[in-house]
């Protein structure tokens, strides 16, 4: 009953998925490139 009561509170993969996914994204590219040029 505890544990069953803990997993609902979590938000679905969908929603987690997608809302990182697209920022994720954006901040990785920038990211790589700004830590590349410095880091060579």
């Amino acid at each position: 009953s505890g544990m069953s009561y803990k997993e609902p509170p979590i938000p679905p993969p969908s929603v987690e998925e997608q809302e990182p996914t697209e920022e994720t994204k954006d901040t990785e590219l920038p990211s790589i490139e700004d830590i590349q040029p410095p880091s060579v």
